[in-house]
């Protein structure tokens, strides 16, 4: 009982500090904080443990996913657009976190095969750091967020159609990602190299059907 209350009060206070987040290291530094003494880390648990900031690192996932070759996998990057779409949506009507259903803030990871990744992946995460830190914050803060969310939106609605043209989903998710990224790190230039990117995944569709 003791260890619970410990572990719930760590969580608590590392997740007051989410808003002092700067970058990718920090998000993945902050999220193993949250989770200490635990065996797995469910989705619901990054939920809790980044609060509001939660819907950046919420949209990274499904977007590499997008852009790896397992996305071309059918079926794969339709859940990934819901998934995409789900979560953006909230931010859009100004939820202060992301709902996620039970199915989804259930599914867990090892906390020590998570701990490994991030070790694994920190070299990269620190050079992505480089290029992603807080900048102009007003781009990617207030009401912003909520442009940054409907342009989310618009390329997970994109990515169930573009499973028709070969690696067509690569784009969209690229945007995401890059979106993703500006939000977690506060980075209002990436939001300015982002929204090209959606511009681009809407013509792609239409250029080739047409």
């Amino acid at each position: 009982m003791a260890a619970t209350q410990d572990n719930s009060t760590a969580r608590d206070s590392a997740a007051t500090g989410a808003d002092d987040l700067d970058g990718i290291v920090d998000v993945m530094d902050h999220l193993l904080a949250c989770t200490e003494g635990e065996d797995s880390v469910a989705v619901g648990d990054i939920v809790e443990a980044f609060g509001a900031r939660a819907f950046g690192p919420l949209l990274l996932l499904p977007a590499l996913v997008g852009i790896l070759p397992v996305g071309a996998i059918p079926v794969l990057p339709t859940v990934m657009g819901v998934f995409i779409v789900l979560v953006a949506v909230q931010r859009v009507f100004g939820r202060g976190q992301p709902w996620l259903p039970r199915v989804l803030r259930e599914r867990s990871v090892a906390r020590s095969k998570l701990a490994d990744a991030f070790g694994k992946g920190r070299k990269w995460a620190r050079r992505l750091d480089r290029i992603t830190r807080p900048r102009l914050r007003a781009l990617a803060r207030g009401p912003m967020e909520v442009v940054v969310a409907v342009a989310v939106i618009g390329m997970g609605c994109l990515m169930p159609p573009l499973e028709l043209i070969p690696f067509g989903v690569m784009l969209p998710a690229s945007a995401v990602l890059v979106l993703g990224l500006a939000l977690t790190g506060r980075d209002g230039v990436l939001v300015l190299v982002g929204l090209p990117f959606c511009a681009a995944a809407i013509a792609l569709p239409i250029w080739y059907f047409w």
